[in-house]
């Protein structure tokens, strides 16, 4: 029998495939996409952004399907220069979502087939198979081996079974009571409680935490269903259960409904963390940063992903293969946010230090060294004895409890799957667990199926100090994986039975007292639900007739949506947005994970390697970043986002630039994935306001740049953010000037405040605080952005000029380049309307002419 949950579940996902959707930049695309832009115009009807994905073994439907003219593209007309163009994120679909015809034929005639033998074999529509029309029956001769083995161990089984029973689907989760401990919990004194000893043969005999009845019992009802085939085992299971109606929801497994349930009950305290004091966690331009460790194929994070969207960002650890990862079969949220590392070795492997070490260091390196705010653990097997599976358990426990203390930020939250806790060995890590967290619970949900022995370790508001046990788990961790590397750990005749002394662990009254109650209540609760399971072997017919209102309590309880919902583009589509700013004609429709780009009058797939959530629409440019200096210089490559109109389905147009900028940076790093060199880096552009504009000239520079050969010698560049030169550097094409203040009002400074303030200089009104109508939105900004492009002559000016500080006397000898004058320039420009900076160029060989084209403006 099969009682782990997730291997299960995991292993109907692989087969059935439901949703296997390929990655952004798989084979077989490129054939529509040269269709797309080739298509004939059409008056636009509303573009789907929810992907048909097709089943496993048939060919995507993007690479085989013809499109009709009512889903066809209309050209749209150019918004960008030389790299700063409109890039949409999502993908095309039929505007009918209709199936072509060849696949509809296959399908028709494969259930036709399956039908007729069907049929053969005496099936009707409507009912079951076998002599009574129902499920299979569990035979006499097994029925009578489940009596025997209760009989033989005196167990009775009450016939009668409440239906009408209320159970809520409210839960409470109940706190070890924290109690300072009176040890020390630094690494050399936590080195000597580690104890080394023949390894158990089982849990029958493990009664320091449980009451010896209850687990005899326990162990008995699980025995006598090992007559049972799995499929007979699982199917009165579901029949039995009343919450099993839950199922996986809209989620690629039931680790999402799990995730749910516990998030639920904790208030929603997983993705919406505060600290004790009950202070908010993560700021308004912060990420939401989470940890799924052991956890493919990735219900725990699809469920962070539709509470956090792109705000959130995920970092993900399980071994490669069949049970891996499938973040493109996420129905929710925004898989892009989520970037799976397999360690140094490359394969997942948590029980490898190599791989935990780098996992570490990379986590860390992308949250600025803070960690992560939740860190999910749901690492587990199957095996044929149960009373080994908590044994053989031990080193993916200590694996998960490792990273969560290496990387869990102050005040972080903890959840990991257990099974049976037991020996001393479990314990004693619950122990050090609740050493460093203030709170610490284990509770199993109703989401988790009442006859298995799955729980969850949930710790809350982890502790600044853990080094020292921290150090403690890395050497049993590796340790352990010594062991590994010379056998199997199957065949260890030695284990590590002891992490913290039996007498410690009794010697905490609160923890102990609690340990053993837990355990109680949850055996008693298994007893209860497979004692259910033998009333229900006996009738197939038998079912809980409360699943299904059960099932609508529990999704309006955790607050889950019944169904995948279907994404739509902002409330004014790209084609009229474009048409209004640009006063072009001409229309385009933009689809979910692939990216395309405003060229020229196209709508054009983009062949750069990059991945953006749906529903995106942002201005911006590609451009090669320069990292460190020849001979080990580097080249990457690098999409800067300038502005946003939408970010994942965020409409942001109506924002101030300020605000703007902030969400397209938090955006920036949300999408941005060091560990896939393959792919183009992101990164949101930093602005440089105009009266810091000697900033940019004073940090330009020359240098040899690799690629830059045939005699080119040292290049112009500057660095990517002006306030830190340790970053990367551009080789520069011009400066865009964008206006973020409406018209008629300002910014003036005040001499006597010493602070800015707003102007209006057609009412001559003023205000210290943002006037809503001096906002410049998207629109506006785009409408009255400036280009100033350096030409080869224009770049050997720059480069050869002095910066005066605009502060100083004004300078005007040819050879000096006052940044006042620029300024006064631009606003004479944009008061005029004019389009361009095409004077620039003479502004930089001719200083002194400034004045008389500011006159004229």
């Amino acid at each position: 029998m099969c009682e782990s949950e997730s291997s299960e579940d995991e292993t109907n996902f692989k087969r059935s495939k439901r949703f296997k959707h390929s990655p952004p930049h798989a084979t077989g695309r490129d054939e529509i996409d040269a269709r797309v832009t080739k298509s004939r115009a059409f008056t636009p009807k509303p573009v789907s952004v929810s992907s048909p994905r097709p089943s496993n073994g048939i060919k995507s439907n993007s690479t085989s399907s013809k499109i009709d003219n009512s889903s066809s593209t209309k050209a749209v007309t150019e918004v960008g220069r030389n790299g700063s163009d409109i890039y949409s994120s999502s993908f095309l679909e039929n505007g009918d979502g209709e199936v072509d015809d060849k696949r509809k034929r296959a399908t028709l005639n494969f259930r036709s087939s399956a039908t007729e033998i069907m049929k053969i074999m005496g099936f009707e529509r409507g009912k079951g198979l076998g002599q009574l029309m129902t499920d299979r029956e569990v035979s006499a001769a097994e029925l009578d081996k489940i009596h025997e083995v209760l009989k033989e161990a005196g167990i009775d089984i009450d016939k009668s079974i409440d239906f009408k029973e209320e159970l809520p689907v409210e839960e409470e989760v109940q706190w070890i009571k924290p109690e300072l401990p009176v040890h020390s919990l630094d690494f050399p004194s936590l080195s000597g409680w580690r104890k080394i000893g023949l390894r158990r043969s089982g849990i029958s005999g493990e009664t320091s935490f449980v009451d010896a009845e209850v687990l005899r019992n326990l162990l008995v009802l699980k025995k006598c269903f090992n007559v049972l085939t799995e499929h007979d085992y699982q199917q009165i299971r579901a029949r039995s259960n009343p919450f099993e109606a839950v199922g996986k929801g809209p989620f690629i497994c039931r680790a999402g409904m799990k995730m749910a349930n516990l998030d639920a009950i904790l208030s929603f305290g997983l993705t919406q963390p505060n600290s004790p004091a009950r202070n908010v966690l993560i700021g308004p331009n912060e990420l939401f940063y989470f940890a799924d460790v052991c956890a493919g194929p990735g219900g725990f994070s699809e469920y962070v992903l539709l509470r956090k969207n792109w705000c959130g960002k995920g970092f993900g650890m399980t071994l490669k293969g069949k049970l891996d990862f499938d973040i493109w079969s996420f129905a929710h949220g925004s898989p892009e946010s989520f970037e799976p590392f397999y360690g140094h070795a490359g394969d997942g492997n948590v029980y490898n230090p190599s791989n935990t070490t780098s996992f570490i260091n990379y986590v860390l390196s992308s949250t600025e060294g803070r960690g992560v705010h939740l860190l999910m653990a749901d690492g587990g097997f199957d095996i044929e004895n149960k009373e080994m599976q908590e044994i053989l358990s031990s080193q993916i426990y200590i694996s998960q409890c490792l990273l969560a203390l290496a990387l869990i930020r102050p005040d972080g939250m903890f959840v990991c799957k257990l099974f049976d806790t037991l020996t001393p060995f479990t314990i004693g890590l619950i122990y050090l667990m609740y050493c460093s967290f203030e709170l610490v619970a284990i509770h199993k949900p109703n989401s988790s199926r009442p006859a298995n022995s799955e729980r969850y370790l949930v710790c809350k508001w982890k502790k600044p100090d853990t080094d020292g046990i921290a150090s403690y788990l890395n050497s049993c961790h590796a340790l352990l994986w010594s062991w590994t590397e010379q056998q199997s750990i199957l065949d260890w005749k030695e284990d590590i039975i002891e992490l913290v002394p039996l007498k410690i662990l009794k010697e905490n009254t609160e923890f102990y007292n609690y340990i053993v109650q837990s355990n109680n209540a949850i055996a008693r609760k298994q007893i209860k639900s497979l004692k259910k399971m033998v009333l229900f072997s006996q009738d197939p017919n038998l079912e809980d007739p409360r699943k299904e209102s059960i099932r609508r309590k529990c999704f309006d309880y955790w607050k889950i949506p019944e169904s995948c919902k279907k994404n739509s583009l902002p409330p004014m589509g790209a084609d009229k947005f474009f048409k209004n700013l640009l006063g072009t004609t001409h229309s385009g429709a933009m689809g979910r994970d692939r990216i395309y780009r405003l060229d020229g009058k196209n709508w054009t797939f983009l062949r750069e390697k990059l991945e953006l959530c749906k529903n995106t629409l942002v201005f911006g440019e590609f451009v090669d970043e320069i990292h460190g200096k020849k001979p080990s210089q580097k080249i990457v490559r690098t999409f800067h986002i300038v502005d946003a109109l939408v970010l994942g389905g965020k409409d942001v147009r109506a924002l101030h630039y300020t605000q703007r900028h902030e969400v397209c940076v938090k955006f920036a790093q949300s999408m941005n994935k060091p560990s896939r060199p393959e792919l183009c880096a992101v990164r949101a552009k930093n602005p440089v306001r105009t009266e810091n504009m000697a900033d940019i000239f004073d940090r330009l520079e020359n240098r040899q740049v690799t690629g830059s050969g045939n005699g080119m010698g040292a290049q112009l560049v500057c660095p990517v953010d002006h306030t830190d030169e340790t970053l990367p550097f551009i080789k520069p094409a011009g400066i865009l000037f964008l206006k973020i203040t409406k018209d008629p009002w300002t910014m003036a400074l005040s001499r006597s405040a010493n602070r800015k303030y707003y102007f209006n200089l057609s009412t001559g009104a003023s205000d210290y605080h943002v006037p809503e109508e001096s906002i410049s939105g998207f629109d506006y900004t785009m409408q009255h952005r400036m280009v100033w492009w350096w030409d080869k002559e224009t770049k050997t000016i720059l480069a050869t000029q002095d910066v005066t500080d605009e502060s100083r006397t004004v300078n005007t000898s040819p050879g000096v380049l006052n940044p006042q004058w620029l300024l006064q320039f631009i606003a004479g420009a944009w008061q005029a309307n004019r389009s361009g900076l095409r004077f620039l160029k003479m502004f930089c060989e001719y200083p002194k002419v400034l004045d008389n084209i500011r006159n004229d403006v």
